[in-house]
């Protein structure tokens, strides 16, 4: 074992992870109860099936799936995002500009130049993605 604790296999108990998959919409959704629980009510009215992960292969799977789920949902509230925030951006950073331009001492030019720094800063942050990972397989990539 890694850890150096050695167990007798009496107390080693096996490990299974559970989703609830909707097959129309193709939409997957981490379990909040153990596997000898069935569906709970919203979900099974919906159309989810309990889905039992007992491999570490089986989990890859619906783990990977669960993360181009979460990829494409989040492609989508970025351009949601875009959509509503480029305008009011482009014109904040025409404001910023002109006042750049048209600013009296070194002072207020330096100011706008910041804050039009600021506006590009958080653009940029924006584009930043996440992925997400259950906490067996992060566990195991931290030991690689």
């Amino acid at each position: 074992m890694p850890s150096g604790l050695w167990l007798p296999r009496r107390y080693l108990k096996p490990t299974s992870v559970v989703f609830y998959w909707n097959q129309t919409t193709n939409h997957i959704i981490n379990a909040i109860l153990p596997e000898i629980y069935p569906v709970p009510y919203p979900f099974n009215e919906q159309g989810y099936q309990k889905i039992v992960c007992r491999s570490a292969h089986e989990l890859q799977i619906w783990s990977q799936k669960l993360r181009d789920q979460e990829r494409r949902e989040q492609e989508i509230e970025q351009a949601h995002r875009k959509a509503i925030e480029a305008p009011v951006r482009d014109a904040l950073r025409r404001e910023l500009i002109d006042a750049a331009r048209n600013a009296h001492d070194n002072l207020n030019r330096d100011a706008a130049r910041h804050a039009l720094a600021k506006v590009d800063e958080m653009e940029g942050d924006q584009q930043r993605t996440r992925t997400s990972y259950q906490h067996m397989e992060a566990r195991e990539e931290k030991r690689r």
